[in-house]
């Protein structure tokens, strides 16, 4: 396992030799004091801060972090999903009558777009 440190933004990735495990890195937020993100940096030598900017390196290349398009990981599309669980006081049931959803979009010209995403599912242990 490895781990790396963007000290601007104040998180930890750890990652495991994807060729071993087929893991993803696992990130921590120390701002939050808490995980907050699988993301797919497998195979990634390191990762580290010059001043303000994030870099990782990997099979001989070097990729800016948080630049350029969305979703992109040397020059790969990464798709992304979101789960949200929910479980404060697990003693207690929980009820979900109604989603709501807010949120606003933009291509990378900076753009307002209608789609943000396409699919929703819930479900629970049962």
């Amino acid at each position: 396992m490895k781990s790396f440190a963007d000290k601007n933004n104040s998180d930890i990735y750890f990652n495991v030799d994807a060729d071993i495990y087929n893991a993803e890195c696992l990130c921590f937020s120390e701002f939050l004091n808490e995980f907050t993100s699988f993301m797919d940096y497998k195979n990634v030598d390191t990762m580290f801060n010059i001043g303000e900017d994030f870099y990782a390196w990997k099979d001989s290349k070097l990729w800016h972090n948080f630049k350029g398009d969305y979703n992109m990981f040397f020059n790969e599309f990464k798709p992304f999903s979101i789960t949200f669980i929910e479980n404060s006081e697990e003693t207690e049931p929980k009820v979900f009558n109604n989603i709501e959803f807010r949120s606003d979009s933009w291509d990378k010209d900076g753009n307002l777009v209608n789609d943000t995403f396409n699919t929703l599912e819930v479900w629970n242990e049962y």
